[in-house]
């Protein structure tokens, strides 16, 4: 803090000197975002002033902007403050949706984060001469675009010249807490009171020297160290005593009637002449930061006169004029603003709030949501609360045009509350707003409050005979399914299917979309595909992009499960085209659809075509959604091939992603993948990642999805626990001949193989086999989003046989995986094919089985070895073992153990007959027998076997 006579800047060293250390890496090339929090008046903001003035020594320009407590003021209002100040400039200011990403939720993300992405950029780029301080001052009330914003500049700022510090008041909002301090890299301060020595240190510079620490004592008890109130309360004592004296009566005496510290920070007010007590309570109805033109216009004063007023209120201690912006006054505090406004009377304060929306409509329209807000707050009468209602409506409207959702939200809101309180029914404006409510929250994030407006807007729609709004209410919700709210929607769809008109045929399409969703999510795979059916129809009619997308994206839900691979891929080509007419979110779909069916087909080429295609729309959305789908998919594709390391590097690039895309379920997709790792490696999770299998286990059994139940059932796998794997597994069994057949049936249903394979359940396998016996030529991968690729239905189905006995049908199965998975090139799995088949070799033991069984593991354990797949080796090796132990009891005779040690040496069979005096025929079927006992058909398999056994023949 600092002394208001002696200028001097007292305490907070550390921390000053934490903060110039980073500015120091900032100009290095290593900048960062630092969060300073504390409570009101503890000193953030004269801290910060000090880092300037550093930054201003060392030749490092410093931008300042400020979140205003008004709700109202428009969306990223102190970033686009910063923008205008930014060195180097003009610099681009982003608005609204410039971009044009169509007319869905994640268009519409995809906006909102192109705009953030355009705001990093810039502080970026005029950063890049030589450093850059950037201040955001009061985060506590940001808007959630400035807090979005901020998330990713926190990230973008790590390579960079600038260091970005932000201040907000403790406790922390949760939304700033999950876009800043969860972001990796961000630093985060918190300031507590000022010690005792800094307070002695203070008093000190007030009374110009030394004081009995004493009054450092009664100055803590009184303020807990707080800079603003160490402040007032010094001011109070040395109006009174001596500070290098002790006087306690006195001491008493000064701080005697004043209990509210906030009181005491505006006792000057009382000291004013009227003019200028009237400039700074007007000051106070504008907010902390004041415009002085907009103060002038609203006090009604001489504009010469308010300069001296002005100056009257900075020296009384409530007013400052801050250095960087002349054209500005803000109080010294927001406890002082706060305890000057709250001093107003209400309906003195009614006429400020109406008397200040005049003049900032007058002379900035675009700040048409301040307008709102005080034009709310200063209503009355029903006439004034109608026209805060339609301010605050239009103040929505221009908020949604901004991408600002959850300020758009709050306008329609202070909308209904107006509408309310001018007493007479406005059903029509009623249902509207709860829309455009309804429709703000959706955006936001808020799904369930959305749907409560949606189902309170169908109500009022359908009273006033306006199908239209009942269809807007029912198609508002998209994508997502709230709690409990699932009946809801589906009731709201098929009351306006009812109602709207058969020529709406755009409409009439999306209903019919939004029908086919619901049936598909509840598992009616034949009413689905009906209803996709009609609707994709209905939309080609209209030839409306956003009816078709609708229509596709259900087309293509009722289509996702096993054997309509080809179906998705022209669905997803249709998709694409839609971009270029207005959708360019569709072109994102159509890629990932195409990538999930090229993996069931089992095509890797086409797989890595479709890879390249989303990562050109992933570069040229800069949206974390498309990012995130690219990166995971990545991850499948790696994985597949056996490239370990990459996989595991796109799975956590994809989790650090899905961050920012505030979906819980995104968490449980990468520890999906990384169950399906360790399966497949043979692996033991980590302690961490066994932590969160826990969790998982918790949630899959309370969702009771048939794809969260057997990756639990993996995961008991994978941990070693096969007697509750198989408990699981058998419950399992009983319920998959009903398991809907949609896109995640054709991972469910192997997986469930693979533990019933591992426990030896063959009841359970005898249930499973007929189920996938239909699709032994796809590859495992699904058709509504694919989390990995695991090999061929095949080797579930030769896995399935062999635990039923039936070794000649495992057998076949298990080549047929090889051979497919061979061609896709993945090798992890080929390994694992040959290692099962192994197994049924082995159990089989007919003529050269084993001699059969100990090629394929040797081979599978090579691979297992390369790439490496550790527990799967070790599992390979003790297979090998007891082939190598059977192979020993392979009875020859002493002549086929002659011969077969002279094939051994290389001898033809002539040269066999010639050095044992025998008949070449005969020395033939001597090799043929011995050929016959080790499952061999050339003479290198008897070197082989030779080999196998270590100590020859």
């Amino acid at each position: 803090m600092s002394d208001a006579g002696s200028g001097r800047f007292v305490g907070r060293r550390t921390y000053l000197d934490e903060l110039a250390g980073w500015l120091s890496e900032a100009r290095a090339g290593r900048g960062r975002l630092v969060l300073l929090a504390g409570e009101a008046g503890v000193g953030k903001t004269r801290l910060a002033e000090q880092l300037a003035a550093a930054a201003g020594r060392a030749g490092v320009p410093a931008v300042w902007g400020r979140c205003p407590a008004d709700a109202g003021a428009p969306p990223l209002w102190p970033l686009r403050r910063i923008v205008e100040r930014l060195p180097g400039g003009p610099w681009p200011v982003p608005a609204g949706d410039e971009e044009g990403f169509g007319s869905t939720a994640e268009g519409s993300a995809a906006a909102l984060f192109t705009r953030s992405v355009q705001l990093a950029d810039t502080i970026v780029a005029a950063a890049r001469p030589g450093g850059l301080l950037v201040v955001v001052e009061d985060l506590h009330w940001a808007d959630s675009g400035t807090v979005a914003a901020l998330g990713l500049v926190a990230a973008e700022v790590t390579g960079s010249r600038a260091l970005v510090v932000g201040t907000a008041r403790l406790p922390l909002e949760p939304g700033l807490t999950a876009a800043l301090l969860e972001r990796p890299g961000v630093e985060h301060r918190v300031l507590r009171g000022l010690e005792r020595a800094e307070i002695v240190d203070y008093l000190s510079a007030v009374a110009g020297g030394d004081v009995d620490h004493r009054y450092a004592d009664l100055v803590a008890r009184q303020t807990a160290g707080n800079s603003l109130f160490v402040g007032v309360v010094a001011r109070l004592l040395t109006e009174r005593v001596s500070l290098r004296r002790y006087d306690a009566e006195a001491a008493r005496t000064a701080l005697a009637g004043r209990p509210e510290v906030a009181a005491l920070a505006v006792a000057p007010l009382g000291r004013l002449s009227d003019e200028a007590r009237r400039l700074v309570e007007v000051a106070s109805v504008l907010g902390e930061d004041v415009d002085v033109p907009e103060l002038i216009a609203a006090c009604g004063l001489p504009a010469g006169s308010v300069p001296a007023l002005l100056d009257e209120a900075v020296r009384a201690g409530l007013l400052s004029r801050p250095f960087d912006d002349p054209g500005s006054a803000r109080f010294v505090h927001a406890l002082v603003r706060d305890a000057v406004y709250a001093g107003l009377h209400r309906e003195r304060r009614g006429e400020l709030h109406r008397a200040v929306a005049r003049v900032i409509a007058a002379a900035a329209p675009d700040r048409i949501g301040t307008v709102a807000g005080h034009l709310t707050r200063g209503a009355s009468t029903p006439e004034q609360h109608g026209e805060a209602a339609e301010c605050a409506r239009a103040a929505g409207h221009a908020a949604l045009s901004a991408l600002a959702y959850a300020e758009a939200a709050a306008h329609f809101r202070a909308a209904l509350y107006g509408l309310t309180m001018v007493g007479t029914p406005a059903p029509t404006a009623r249902a509207e707003t709860l829309l455009n409510l309804a429709f703000a929250e959706y955006r936001a994030g808020s799904f369930g409050s959305a749907v409560q407006h949606c189902v309170l807007a169908a109500g009022l729609a359908e009273e006033l005979g306006r199908p239209d709004l009942l269809a807007r209410a029912a198609l508002l919700v998209d994508g997502v399914t709230p709690p409990d709210a699932g009946e809801a929607l589906v009731g709201l769809c098929r009351r306006a299917i009812l109602a709207v008109s058969d020529i709406d045929l755009a409409v009439r399409a999306q209903l019919s979309a939004r029908l086919a969703y619901a049936a598909a999510a509840d598992g009616d795979l034949d009413a689905a595909e009906t209803m996709s059916a009609e609707a994709l129809t209905l939309a080609e009619r209209t030839a409306a992009p956003a009816a078709i997308l609708a229509a596709l994206r259900a087309r293509q839900l009722a289509l996702a499960g096993p054997g309509y691979a080809a179906a998705r891929m022209q669905l997803g080509a249709r998709a694409i085209g839609l971009a270029d007419r207005g959708e360019p979110m569709a072109a994102l779909w159509g890629r990932v659809w195409r990538v999930d069916a090229s993996f069931e087909l089992g095509d890797l080429v086409a797989v890595d075509r479709e890879l390249s295609e989303l990562a050109g729309i992933a570069a040229g959305l800069r949206f974390p959604l498309a990012r995130w789908h690219l990166e995971r998919l990545r991850a499948a594709r790696e994985s597949f091939v056996g490239r370990f390391a990459p996989a595991e590097e796109h799975a956590l690039a994809a989790r650090e992603l899905a961050a920012s895309l505030d979906d819980p379920s995104l968490a449980a997709l990468h520890l999906a993948f990384l169950l399906f790792l360790a399966y497949v490696r043979g692996d033991r999770l980590p302690e961490g990642d066994r932590r969160e299998t826990a969790a998982f286990l918790r949630m899959a059994t309370e969702s009771r999805l048939p794809i969260a139940l057997t990756s639990a059932a993996i995961a008991l796998v994978s941990g070693g626990d096969l007697d509750e794997a198989g408990r699981m597994a058998r419950q399992l069994c009983s319920e998959a001949p009903g398991w809907p057949r949609d896109g995640r049936w054709i991972v469910a249903v192997p997986m469930l193989a693979d533990v019933v394979a591992d426990v030896g359940d063959a009841p359970c396998a005898e249930i499973l086999y007929p189920l996938l016996a239909p699709f032994g030529g796809l590859a495992i991968a699904g058709g509504s989003g694919a989390v990995a690729c695991n090999g061929s239905v095949s080797r579930a189905l030769g896995r399935l046989a062999a635990v039923s006995g039936r070794y000649d049908d495992a057998v076949r199965h298990l080549l047929d995986a090889i051979g497919q998975e061979e061609r896709m090139g993945g090798r992890p799995f080929v390994a694992l094919s040959g290692m099962y088949l192994a197994e049924v070799l082995q159990a089989r033991d007919g003529a050269g089985d084993l001699a059969a069984a100990a090629r394929e593991a040797r081979r599978a354990l090579r691979t297992m070895r390369e790439l490496p797949m550790p527990g799967r080796a070790m599992q390979c090796e003790r297979l090998m073992a007891a082939v190598e132990a059977a192979s020993r009891h392979t009875v020859l005779t002493p002549r086929e153990r002659q011969i077969a040690s002279l094939v051994c040496e290389g001898l033809s069979n002539r040269q066999i007959s010639d050095r044992l005096f025998l008949s070449e025929r005969t020395v033939e079927t001597h090799v043929s027998h011995v050929l016959g006992k080790l499952g061999g058909s050339t003479r290198t398999d008897i070197v082989s076997w030779a080999l196998t056994e270590g100590a020859g023949v």
